[in-house]
């Protein structure tokens, strides 16, 4: 995410957002980055670094919520 919001951001804009997977995410996260002041830093993922592993077990809880509302709008 860092790379993206400092780096990957300035050509994704460039190129007029071809190729970039959840773009409406990403443009969203850059609109919303825009109101704040922020410092990006880099963490070493699963490594027992707290606010990283409770961000990693929401989005994992979020993913499988999509899958179960995904399938019961199938049945």
């Amino acid at each position: 995410m860092r790379d993206g919001m400092m780096q990957w951001r300035f050509g994704w804009e460039k190129r007029g957002w071809k190729k970039v997977a959840n773009v409406e995410i990403w443009q969203e996260l850059i609109a919303t980055a825009k109101l704040h002041d922020i410092t990006w830093h880099w963490v070493r993922g699963h490594n027992g670094h707290v606010e990283n592993e409770r961000v990693d077990v929401l989005a994992s809880n979020a993913a499988l919520e999509v899958q179960r509302l995904a399938k019961a709008a199938s049945e």
